[in-house]
């Protein structure tokens, strides 16, 4: 019930993935995990899209992050 929740990823949906739209998507995953995961440590949120990739026009992601309570990665 918070208007605020969420993130803005879908107005990247039909954006050309450069590599400056690929830092922009990897700043509004942190903010979101940050923001509304408190349950969770962010380590990194890393692009390992190759280029071909880019040519399909995807983004592969790799979000790694701590749990405190587990103490594992």
């Amino acid at each position: 019930m918070n208007p605020e929740f969420g993130n803005r990823l879908k107005q990247y949906l039909y954006q050309g993935i450069i590599p400056e739209t690929s830092e922009q998507i990897i700043a509004e995953i942190r903010h979101c995990v940050t923001e509304w995961e408190p349950r969770v440590n962010l380590v990194d949120v890393v692009d390992v899209s190759t280029t071909d990739d880019h040519e399909d026009n995807t983004i592969h992601l790799e979000i790694r992050y701590t749990i405190p309570e587990l103490s594992d990665e």
